[in-house]
């Protein structure tokens, strides 16, 4: 999931269940935001998700990460202070197209008014 690391954080996309993000910690130390698809059935006992995309940003570890209710925005934070806004710049019509790079997201913005862990 995150390189063997930790992982403090995961939400699921509103209209596109199977598609997830997960945020945590990297092995070199920084924060990571991943977003996977869930596979269903019996290809699930093989590889019960599929990498879809990383987002990276983070300085440090990230604790909490939400999808907007319209599901085209992520919002991450983390233990440097900072939320970063991610915008979905494509959207896949299947879970299969958004493994095959059909599902987008980018960095929008970053906040960084925050002192502490967010």
């Amino acid at each position: 999931w995150h390189g063997k690391s930790p992982v403090f954080a995961v939400d699921f996309h509103p209209t596109m269940p199977r598609l997830c993000a997960t945020g945590g910690s990297e092995p070199d130390g920084c924060g990571g935001v991943h977003l996977w698809i869930v596979n269903e059935g019996d290809s699930a006992e093989d590889s019960p998700v599929e990498f879809v995309q990383d987002l990276q940003g983070h300085e440090k570890t990230v604790n909490c990460l939400r999808f907007s209710p319209n599901g085209e925005l992520l919002a991450s934070a983390g233990v440097e202070g900072a939320v970063i806004i991610w915008r979905r710049t494509a959207t896949a019509a299947t879970p299969a197209a958004a493994i095959a790079g059909g599902e987008r997201w980018e960095y929008m913005t970053m906040m960084r008014t925050h002192h502490l862990d967010v």
